[in-house]
């Protein structure tokens, strides 16, 4: 499991997350804060080796989204072109 970053929202809200693959651009998470519930689209993945244990840190962008039916068939069609 790698434990990484994620920041999203208009005021830079930022948890860490533990996933068994990191997620890459485009992916939807989901995301409990605060017993509040966040439906995640990444939109920016960083990755760097940490020079002193040599082990990888990943950082997400995200924005969330307001409408996730609409955004599943949004890359719902992507997905088909």
């Amino acid at each position: 499991m790698s434990l990484i970053s994620i920041q999203f929202g208009a005021g830079g809200i930022s948890v860490e997350r533990e996933f068994e693959v990191v997620p890459r651009v485009g992916d939807i998470i989901h995301v409990i804060r605060d017993d509040e519930e966040f439906d995640l689209l990444i939109d920016l993945a960083q990755h760097s080796q940490d020079p002193d244990d040599h082990r990888m840190k990943y950082f997400l962008h995200a924005h969330v989204i307001d409408d996730l039916p609409a955004e599943m068939s949004r890359q719902m069609d992507r997905a088909r072109r």
